[in-house]
Parts: C-alpha cells; structure tokens; sequence
C-alpha cells in the first residue's frame, strides 16, 4: 500500500533500491521501512529488471516508472493492429496482464477519456436512411421473383423455373430456366421486359451478392439501373408473393410431365391468370387488361379434341380449378377446426369465483373477548402464526379494524382487522372464577363459551329487584342445558344481591340481551 499523498514512482524506486542493494532508500522514511519490506516481497529482478509477482508468485508483469513508458504501453493497448480503439475495461485488461505501476487504473481512465478518436467516435450518431415504402398502386409496378426447382430435366435440358407475379393484380408469368445463374435469370427477365415493359422495382428473395450480379446483368442488357431490390430490404411490405396455390400446382405438374413440363408453363400461366383465386375480386386477365378473355365455354371446344379426347389447357384448366377448390376447402376446415377448438376451450375453462372475503367472520361486537392473530412468525424453518390474548373490542373503526385493549386495561397502538380476530373460549374453570362479583360489577362471559348458540336466538332478561330473580319468556329455553345454564346463574347471583341490600342506595342488576350483567343505582 502506498500512503496518501505519497508518489506511487518514488514508492517503487524505493522498493527496487531496496531488492537491489537491501538497504533502504535515503528518501524511505522510519514509518514506511516495514511496507517497503512486505511489499518488496512481491517483486523480483529478472535479468535487470523489475518484475511484479504478487502474493501467490504467478504473475510477471514488468514494472514502469517512467512516464514515457506509461504512455508507449497505453497506446499499444489502446489502439489494436486494425486501428480499432479499445475502452476503458479492454485497455485495463490487457496493460494489467503485462505491465504494474501504482496508478494503472486511472491513468487508463484519463487516457481513454483523453483520445480525440474516441471522443469523435462516441459523439456520432450514425443515423439509418429512412425507408419508404413503395406502394401498390398500379398493376405491372412492383412485380416479385420467385425461382423454383430443380425438377426432372426436360427434353430442352431446362431444370429450373422463374415465376413473376404482379402484387397489384396478381398476374403471374412461368418460364423455364436450364440453370439459376444471374446471366440466364436476367435473360429471362428482360424476355418479359419485352412483353409488357419493366416495372419500377423486382423484389426477389435472394442474397445480395446474386441480386447486385443481376443488376449489373440487367444494365448490360437492358440499360437499367438497380431495378432488383432484396426481398429484406424493407422498402416493400407485401403480402404473399406468389400463392402457395400456385407454387404447390407447378411442382405437381413437373412431376406428372418429367419430360415436357417445360412445354406447359404458358398455359398454367395462362390458366391461373383467368381462374379467381380471389372470390372477393376479378381475374387478374381483367385487373390487368379491364376486360375478360374470350372463353368458348358455351361450346365444347375446349374439352373435345378429335372425338374424346380433351384438350391439354382444359385439363390444366381443369386441374387448377380443382387444386383451388381443395385449397379453400382446406382453408375452410382449417378455420373450422380453430374455431371448434376455440369454442371447447372455452367450454373447459372453469370459472373460478372467488369468495368474498369475510370481514367479520364471528360477527365480533364491541365489549367481547377475542383473540388477535399474530402472523410471520419464524419457526421450524418457515414462517407460522399464533393466536395471542385475550383482549376486549373496545371500539370499531369506519374501515372495520378493532381497537383492543389487553388484560390490563390499556389499548393496543394499532388497529386490527375483524378476519385476524377470533372469540376467545374460556374454560369452565376460567368461567367459575369471573363469576365472583369484582367490586360492586359482575362480569359475564358466558356468550363467548356458546359459539353453538346465536346471538338473538333467545332472551332471558332477569330483573334482580329486593333479592327478587324473575325469568321472563321461560318457554324458549327448550334444552336442558339452557336450563341448568340458568339455575347457575341463579345460585351464583343471589348471594352477591343479598350483599347489595345492606347499602344505603338500593340497587339492581339487569342481564342484558347480549347475556351481559350491568347494574344500575336506584
């Protein structure tokens, strides 16, 4: 450890002075001599230089004092072969791995924050160009390419094939290619180009190396620049390019016919262009000339060619028309199946409702005995739960927690909810001993040791009046232990109120509804 304020150099001259000669600097003061000897501990000389090895002596790393080496090995780390800058935690990491001064950490700091390259570097924001979308709007200006194969190869050796569809209406040209290289894909291109112009973009779904070799094939060709755009450009949002439809036909029909395929990709063109593939709109012939094609349809033209035989675009036609209709029925079942399968899970989802939570679940009132749930409380491992007590409700709140009072008489500080209170039961011997007259009051609580029993569900009152006990409304007391209930009562009662007679002022105790004895002057 370096004391404060002194130079870190000076500390490590000192210390190789002191491995060196094994005596101590003039400059090492009395108090510093005992860390210059720790600390040379973790030093050694290699072939007259000063090493730092550490505690364990695994390290080797070269010590540096003067300052114009600090700075030849933070450039050397800072700055890599490429001319790439490290930061802070790279260029830390590699000097502490060869090289140890005192001030390692912060002259990196300094250093990093110091470089102009890296300041120039943080402070600019390179901004992405913004892309616009290119719209849809007229039929034959934005058109995508598709290549399929390899199929079996014809009798013209073509093995490939490219489709062309127009986003707008759909219109799809197929021609066979003999390989997928840029040359013979351009070439097929600017075929169409002939047939109905170039559009303003081809999106193709290829990588970008093929589709600049194309553009460059396609200005060779056709004078044109940059006309094919990738797929994940992000210029265009499209739906699906070329339909699944099409695509799963074209491969079936390349394997029907492995040998003149290629004879028949004008007429499966042909043929989607005048079939709806779309029910909702018109042809893609008619979106892209605004009229129908002539179809003798009402003749047999199409479907007899030398007696019973049918012709090859009626089958086609045909075909398509069929794979399109399994194509909606599958779509349709599809949907169903999700729908049905949304419909039982629903109907398996039970519905749990929650149960109202029960503020008072006892019916607790004012003036009665409970017992108040103390929670998280450690034990065994895991957090469990007491009942502590009793206390007696003193009051209710307006957001229903009950203010206690303890055995004692003093109020607890903080509110409890109703849902963490419970009677409190006494035990028979517990209810023999409150019966004794405290004072001049007597002290029932023969309601808590009754939780059978409603509140309400009778009412004795006894009228205590010149050692005088009269039970009114007798006939509800039904069960026996109703009745011995109050004989005890009785016997336990009469002595004290015979006590009361001797007193100047008459007085008289009445048993309320609530099975509470309160006692009044006279």
């Amino acid at each position: 450890m370096v004391r404060s304020g002194k130079n870190g150099d000076l500390h490590l001259k000192q210390i190789a002075y002191y491995k060196r000669t094994g005596e101590y600097h003039s400059t090492t003061l009395p108090s510093e001599r005992s860390g210059i000897r720790r600390a040379a501990k973790k030093f050694v000389f290699k072939e007259k230089k000063l090493f730092y090895v550490g505690k364990d002596r695994k390290q080797n790393r070269l010590v540096i004092v003067s300052e114009e080496e600090k700075k030849k090995v933070l450039r050397e780390c800072h700055e890599n072969d490429s001319g790439a800058h490290h930061g802070i935690s790279r260029t830390l990491t590699l000097v502490e791995s060869n090289y140890y001064w005192t001030s390692v950490t912060n002259d990196v700091k300094q250093w990093v924050y110091a470089c102009q390259h890296c300041q120039v570097a943080k402070n600019t924001v390179i901004v992405a160009p913004k892309q616009h979308l290119l719209k849809v709007e007229n039929p034959w200006s934005l058109v995508t390419v598709d290549l399929m194969g390899p199929f079996h190869t014809s009798n013209r050796s073509h093995v490939y094939a490219i489709i062309m569809t127009d986003l707008f209406t759909k219109w799809i040209v197929i021609l066979p290619l003999c390989d997928v290289s840029a040359s013979e894909v351009s070439k097929a291109i600017i075929n169409i180009f002939f047939l109905y112009g170039p559009p303003q973009k081809i999106i193709m779904d290829q990588r970008d190396e093929f589709i600049q070799q194309i553009n460059i094939e396609l200005y060779r060709l056709f004078g044109i620049k940059q006309i094919v755009i990738s797929h994940t450009s992000g210029t265009v949002n499209p739906t699906e390019s070329t339909p699944n439809t099409i695509k799963a036909f074209l491969s079936k029909h390349c394997a029907d016919h492995p040998n003149n395929w290629d004879d028949h990709l004008s007429a499966v063109s042909f043929a989607f262009n005048v079939t709806h593939l779309e029910p909702t709109k018109n042809t893609p012939y008619f979106q892209m000339f605004s009229r129908n094609p002539y179809m003798p349809e009402t003749s047999d033209s199409l479907h007899e060619v030398d007696g019973d035989n049918t012709s090859m675009f009626a089958k086609i036609l045909d075909a398509i028309k069929e794979a399109d209709k399994i194509m909606e029925n599958k779509t349709t079942s599809l949907g169903q199946m999700e729908n049905n399968n949304l419909d039982e899970l629903n109907k398996s989802k039970i519905i749990v409702k929650k149960k109202p939570k029960q503020l008072n679940p006892f019916h607790l009132k004012v003036g009665h005995e409970v017992l108040r749930q103390r929670k998280n409380w450690w034990k065994d491992g895991r957090f469990q739960s007491e009942w502590v007590g009793p206390c007696v409700i003193d009051y209710i709140t307006e957001s229903g927690c009950a203010v206690l009072r303890d055995n004692t008489g003093v109020r607890l500080k903080r509110p409890i909810k109703m849902s963490h209170l419970k009677p409190y039961i006494r035990e028979s011997s517990e209810q023999e001993s409150l019966y004794l007259l405290q004072g001049s009051v007597v002290a029932d609580h023969d309601y808590i040791g009754l939780p059978e029993i409603p509140i309400g569900a009778y009412q004795a009152n006894i009228l205590v009046e010149d050692a005088t006990i009269g039970i009114v409304d007798n006939e509800l007391l039904t069960s026996s232990k109703d009745r011995e209930l109050l004989e005890y009562r009785n016997t336990k009662i009469s002595p004290l109120i015979d006590d009361h007679s001797s007193l100047e002022k008459q007085t008289f105790s009445l048993l309320d509804s609530s099975n509470q004895v309160l006692e009044y002057l006279s």
